[in-house]
């Protein structure tokens, strides 16, 4: 089973709050590095790039990800509450959009070890985005 299928056989309203379907163009950004974090979103439908600006004005392409896929979570789960790269619609996109309301309700319900690791791989995937970021090349 893909990651798409996983995702819709979660049960959905036991998450609670909201959730909303956002299109996004082709081309068009989600959200842009630096901006603070006000949602995470899973890709219902087609692809989204993720991309970092060195130092030097060089943009890098991070990673592209499909459907199934969840991004924009580390803002909501770092103190920073900030984007750590740019999001685009590769050929036009369908998001659902989870609120940081709803976000955090789950939070609520996971164990304190698994907020420790999750918050771990958090900084550790901020940090190589930095390091990427300051590269000179």
């Amino acid at each position: 089973m893909n990651d798409i299928n996983n995702f819709l056989a979660m049960d959905l309203p036991s998450l609670g709050g909201e959730f909303t379907l956002r299109k996004v163009a082709p081309g068009d950004f989600i959200f842009l590095e630096g901006q603070p974090g006000n949602a995470a979103y899973v890709i219902m439908r087609g692809e989204v790039q993720v991309t970092t600006e060195k130092a030097n004005g060089e943009i890098v392409a991070i990673n592209t990800m499909k459907a199934g896929e969840m991004f924009g979570e580390i803002a909501l789960l770092t103190r920073e509450c900030v984007r750590t790269a740019t999001t685009t619609s590769v050929k036009g996109c369908d998001l659902l959009v989870i609120e940081p309301s709803a976000f955090e309700a789950h939070m609520l319900k996971v164990d304190l070890m698994t907020q420790y690791i999750m918050g771990q791989f958090c900084k550790r995937i901020v940090a190589l985005t930095d390091r990427l970021r300051d590269e000179t090349k």
